[in-house]
């Protein structure tokens, strides 16, 4: 199909596609961040205005969060990690990468040394933590967000 049929594209598709793209050329991959970027600041600042008038805590995912300059919209960063190699070797599986491309893209992202400086709160994801450790973590962290919202 082509660029030409991204729009008749399944999103993972499209995302394949997109990626064999911008993960191998670096003029590519700013062309389409310069495009899709502000659209995503411009969403993400209109739904932060509107949910920060309702109680309660909202959630905003995001890989790129923070590389867009968005982690300051929040009260909180928590920053899900897990080691280098696990990392490319999920998105290699989850992708159908190989290693090299899957590399690649994790070298196209902030270190993540620089992103655990910026985080309030890191879960640890990686192969040295079991599966079952995560709702732990998240429940620690859940609390002491919503201990600190009802203090402040």
């Amino acid at each position: 199909l082509g660029i030409d049929g991204l729009s008749a594209m399944t999103a993972k598709e499209a995302r394949r596609l997109l990626g064999s793209m911008v993960f191998v050329d670096d003029d590519a991959r700013e062309g389409l961040e310069s495009v899709l970027h502000p659209l995503m600041k411009r969403w993400v600042s209109h739904a932060a205005g509107v949910l920060s008038e309702e109680e309660g805590l909202y959630v905003l995912e995001g890989a790129l969060l923070v590389e867009m300059g968005l982690d300051g919209i929040a009260d909180a960063l928590v920053l899900v990690a897990c080691e280098r190699e696990e990392c490319i070797a999920r998105a290699a599986a989850r992708d159908g990468l190989d290693s090299a491309s899957a590399q690649r893209r994790l070298d196209s992202q902030m270190p993540l040394t620089d992103k655990i400086r910026r985080a309030d709160w890191v879960i640890n994801n990686g192969s040295g933590s079991p599966p079952d450790s995560l709702p732990g973590q998240i429940s620690v962290i859940l609390g002491q967000i919503t201990g600190s919202r009802r203090m402040g």
